[in-house]
């Protein structure tokens, strides 16, 4: 197992959701990978910061051993710069599909 698992995430353009990708590598050749979809509207409603921390908690709830293992705020951390960055850079196509 690496010292310190490795989170990232990402965010997908799919019609109306955003594909949220969440990949946690524990080691070089063991990686574990997360899926959800998210209505382009709630993000919109809740904003940035409350889809982060909603989707830690679903992300929680998935796996609690993995999830105590890495710390939930790394996984927050990572969520929410996928999220600000698809915000920022895909703006006008995320606003089309509201």
């Amino acid at each position: 197992m690496m010292a310190t698992p490795r989170v990232r995430a990402l965010v997908e353009t799919s019609k109306s959701v955003a594909e949220i990708r969440v990949v946690v590598q524990l080691a070089p050749d063991l990686v574990v990978p997360w899926r959800w979809d998210l209505p382009y509207l709630l993000w919109a409603a809740w904003g940035t910061e409350r889809t982060a921390r909603w989707l830690t908690d679903q992300f929680h709830q998935h796996d609690q051993d993995l999830s105590r293992l890495i710390g939930a705020e790394t996984v927050c951390q990572a969520l929410r710069r996928a999220l600000e960055v698809h915000r920022r850079f895909f703006r006008i196509a995320w606003l089309a599909s509201l």
